[in-house]
């Protein structure tokens, strides 16, 4: 893998580290990395962006901000920004959770590795302005041959499972469109936050697979 420089690792609990990745793209691998730095707790996967989420569309139907409050309610529309309360409010449930986590640990700052965090990377990037963010890139034909040999009998879990109900019996497929529509989020987060991102990929895995696979 190339392209894993220039992220500070000293102890601040609000300048979190999140991985945005693909499942089967080596990031369980990369955690291990990331948690054996003296002053960073990395966890097994917690899905936090996703409970970021959940917290956040409380906060919409709850206390609607503006934007909230304009648009048609949907149950799954997230507002990526906040107001100043309701972010507090969010980062105080998750600070408190992961503070535990990092006096236990006898660290500074958490990093979390989820794979559903590209999903809500916008939100995560509004919580903590100072948070920095890992892409981890693999080339899509390596995830379609690791998703297949980690599930041989069918695709399951990993997010895999709404692509493969529009693909029944095709995991080729199905993997193939999943890597498409994460790396795309991925991909485009980073050109957004590009001070704020840092990419690693494998030899092979350049965004001119991404226009010419899948």
């Amino acid at each position: 893998m190339t392209g894993f420089s220039g992220i500070g690792l000293s102890g601040d609990p609000q300048r979190p580290v999140f991985v945005l990745t693909v499942a089967r793209s080596g990031s369980t691998l990369l955690r291990v990395i990331l948690d054996s730095h003296p002053g960073l707790a990395c966890p097994p996967e917690t899905s936090v962006a996703q409970v970021c989420a959940g917290l956040a569309r409380l906060w919409d139907i709850l206390d609607p901000s503006p934007e909230a409050a304009s648009r048609e309610f949907s149950p799954l529309a997230v507002s990526a920004h906040l107001p100043p309360d309701a972010a507090a409010s969010i980062r105080g449930v998750i600070d408190d959770a992961f503070g535990r986590y990092l006096a236990r640990r006898g660290k500074q700052r958490w990093c979390d590795k989820s794979l559903d965090s590209a999903n809500a990377a916008d939100l995560l990037a509004h919580l903590y302005p100072a948070a920095q963010f890992v892409c981890l890139y693999r080339h899509c034909m390596d995830v379609v041959v690791s998703a297949i040999d980690a599930a041989p009998w069918g695709l399951n879990g990993y997010g895999f499972d709404p692509y493969i109900a529009n693909t029944p019996g095709n995991m080729v497929l199905a993997s193939a469109r999943c890597w498409l529509d994460q790396t795309t989020a991925i991909i485009e987060f980073q050109g957004k936050y590009p001070d704020r991102c840092h990419g690693i990929r494998e030899p092979g895995a350049s965004t001119w697979m991404l226009r010419r696979a899948c």
